[in-house]
Order: C-alpha cells, then sequence, then structure tokens
C-alpha cells in the first residue's frame, strides 16, 4: 500500500476542514480486511472502530492514534450538515443525470472505484438516498444516490477494492452551492434511504 504513510496527514487535513474522519477496513488484494474476510458485503468500506459512524471526529490526537494502531486505514469523511454528495456511479449514471437533464456544475469532485463523487453545499438539508437516480439498463447496477449528513464518504487516497485510489480532481476548497434541482430533492417524495458509505 504506497500511500499508508500519508493517511493519517490526509485525515488530519480534513479535520481541519471542518470534516469530521472516520477509520475504516482495507481491501488487501481486493479482499477485507476484516473478520469476514472474503465474505465481507462492503470490503474496504465500513469502519473498523467500536462505534462506527457515531466515532467520527475532528480531534487530531484521536486521529494520529487511530492511524498509528492501522496506518493503511482507509479514510471515511462525515457529510457535515450543509453539504451534500452526489454519488455517480459508472457510465449508466452518468447518462442518467443527462438524460432527467440533471446537470451537476462545477465543483469539488473526486474520482471514485467506479465514478465520481460531487460534493456541494446546500441550503436545504438533503438526507442521504440510494438509487434517486436508479439504472432502467437491463442488467446494470449503476446509478446515483445521494450522501447526505448522517452518511460518509470513503476519501482520497483511499483504496477501493479494484485497486484504485480514490483521488480529487478538484479540491474540497473548490465546494459549490448545489444546483435548483438538487436542492429541491428536500422536498421530494419517494427513493430510498441508503446505507452510510460509498
Amino acid at each position: 500500500r504506497i500511500h499508508a504513510t500519508d493517511m493519517d496527514e490526509e485525515a488530519l487535513d480534513y479535520a481541519r476542514q471542518g470534516f469530521p474522519v472516520l477509520p475504516c477496513h482495507t481491501p488487501i488484494n481486493g479482499v477485507c480486511d476484516c473478520a469476514a474476510g472474503p465474505a465481507c458485503p462492503s470490503t474496504g468500506k465500513h469502519p473498523w472502530t467500536r462505534n462506527g459512524l457515531t466515532d467520527a471526529t475532528t480531534d487530531e490526537l484521536r486521529i494520529r492514534r487511530w492511524w498509528r494502531e492501522r496506518p493503511v486505514a482507509n479514510v471515511a469523511i462525515v457529510v457535515p450538515e450543509g453539504y451534500v454528495v452526489v454519488d455517480v456511479d459508472g457510465d449508466h449514471g452518468r447518462k442518467q443525470l443527462e438524460e432527467q437533464e440533471r446537470r451537476l456544475p462545477a465543483t469539488a469532485i473526486q474520482s471514485s472505484g467506479r465514478g465520481a463523487h460531487y460534493v456541494f453545499r446546500c441550503r436545504n438539508r438533503i438526507p442521504p438516498r440510494s438509487k434517486f437516480v436508479p439504472d432502467s439498463a437491463e442488467g446494470a447496477h449503476d446509478g446515483v444516490d445521494l450522501r447526505g449528513p448522517g452518511s460518509y464518504i470513503l476519501a482520497s487516497p483511499s483504496l477501493h477494492p479494484t485497486g484504485r485510489v480514490y483521488e480529487w480532481i478538484a479540491p474540497l476548497s473548490q465546494v459549490e452551492i448545489a444546483p435548483d434541482w438538487l436542492e429541491a430533492v428536500s422536498a421530494e417524495s419517494g427513493g430510498t434511504s441508503t446505507g452510510p458509505r460509498a
């Protein structure tokens, strides 16, 4: 794992920007390093702390202690109040947004294992939702999920099970205001709640 020596500093940098962080398990050759191993349903994406999401913090001492114990732990950042992340998974997810004329303006963007995370500030509270824009193609599993407060995303330089490394295409310092169609999501009905991770 080439990023091992940098993980703690990356986690601290997120914390200094106001994003609580959390150490997650790591995929080793595509297999989660948790006790479930190959049977893990969320390889490299779930916390290894006792209380999971509620353990997330910006406290420097705790962060340093976590990554001293597990230098290669993936870094998760919690989505704070006033933010939302559009998790676009694969080409089909992007196509679905285009077909519905839901444009994603320039903002902080991170490449993920199969797609990208678009981070926005928002006036309305937008809760986490899976399959906000489901993929209609037969046999496809890609789509668009929303990660709001009460959820988290893996962040650079975390390792995806595919072997790809999460990477910021445009940094968090470039977060912009959510487009109107996304702000309106808080008033929409339908959709399903999603798990906390991406």
